[in-house]
């Protein structure tokens, strides 16, 4: 018993709302990056939301961290009762929001990168077992990758 909750807690906070905390201009809830403060402030928030969540103190690993336990402690409850009505409703009517456009402009540009970063990777590979130019494994690259991620041949690792 309880171990629902912890996986429901690692689920919802580490993937949707301590993102959310983290670095709020990239789901849509900032303009722009907050101040050095705000962003240490927010950080310790999602630390003591993920613990909460982790059913976890967190003055055990960080000592500064150790007057939050009665903080997390005191919400333990509130937190397995609304785990208990997350995991309770059933049919919920999907509705239909619109991602922010800032949002998917960043997992756009994530994505991007991420391609851009194992082309040079495959590209450097192949450039060490070093295939002639005209392989066909470079064109099978080319044809599969061109239109995510041009790299020129001259571009190319050497």
């Amino acid at each position: 018993p309880g171990e629902e909750f912890k996986a429901l807690g690692a689920f919802l906070f580490l993937r949707f709302f301590c993102p959310a905390l983290l670095a709020p201009q990239y789901f849509g809830l900032l303009e722009e990056a907050p101040l050095p403060t705000a962003q240490r402030q927010l950080i310790l928030l999602a630390k003591v939301l993920q613990n909460l969540a982790n059913d976890t103190l967190p003055g055990a690993k960080e000592g500064y961290m150790a007057r939050l336990n009665e903080f997390i402690t005191n919400n333990q409850e509130d937190l397995r009762n609304y785990f208990n009505r997350t995991l309770a409703t059933k049919n919920l009517p999907v509705v239909d929001r619109q991602t922010p456009a800032v949002a998917k402009e960043n997992a756009l540009c994530c994505l991007y990168n991420k391609i851009a970063e194992d082309r040079r990777k495959v590209d450097q590979q192949l450039h060490e077992q070093q295939l002639p130019e005209d392989h066909a494994i470079w064109r099978e690259l080319d044809d599969l990758l061109q239109e995510a991620v041009p790299i020129p041949r001259e571009n190319r690792p050497e």
